[in-house]
């Protein structure tokens, strides 16, 4: 299960916001077998990989801007930003698993490639839908926008993003990921 935090504000985001340099989330996943909490920490894409950042320039709009998110010290995600969507790899095989709109209001809807790996990697066109509801997780009670991705073979999966705080909860395919603890960059 991976998971992911998107800082956004309202109405529209730019990329200091979306993924603040340094800034860290403690996350609960909890699976069939049990939870785990692990520390997520975005920080700017060096010249630590360079195969990687040339794999995914090519799959990305040009002129995006990279960021890593670590998830307890190793590259987990690679989020790539252009002037109007974000797009998050999950590596290490620089997988498209979303790609959101920087403008999140309720009742937006677009459909976009997205990515699977299942015995091999294969892509489908994915629906992406808005709508606005209060969650609960461990680090609270928050207004949260939900998006729901519907798939190819009519999977869904959801992801609640809270303005200034990112995305506090995923579930996909019976696993459920949420927000404990999270710390502004530096």
């Amino acid at each position: 299960m991976e998971f992911l935090m998107l800082a956004m504000i309202l109405p529209t985001c730019n990329d200091d916001v979306l993924f603040p340099t340094n800034a860290a989330w403690t996350v609960r996943e909890t699976f069939g077998w049990g939870s785990e909490e692990h520390h997520w920490r975005a920080e700017e894409f060096g010249n630590e990989n360079e195969s990687m950042r040339k794999e995914l320039e090519e799959k990305t709009p040009a002129g995006a801007r990279f960021t890593v998110i670590r998830r307890d010290g190793e590259i987990h995600w690679v989020v790539a930003t252009t002037s109007d969507e974000v797009r998050i790899y999950e590596e290490p095989f620089a997988v498209l698993r979303y790609v959101l709109q920087k403008d999140l209001k309720a009742g937006r809807s677009w459909k976009a490639p997205r990515e699977r790996l299942s015995c091999g990697i294969f892509e489908e066109e994915a629906e992406f839908s808005v709508s606005r509801e209060e969650i609960t997780v461990p680090a609270g009670k928050l207004d949260a926008f939900r998006v729901d991705i519907v798939g190819k073979w009519k999977n869904q999966d959801s992801v609640w993003v809270v303005p200034g705080k990112g995305i506090v909860k995923i579930v996909e395919a019976g696993d459920i990921s949420e927000l404990v603890k999270f710390e502004e960059g530096k």
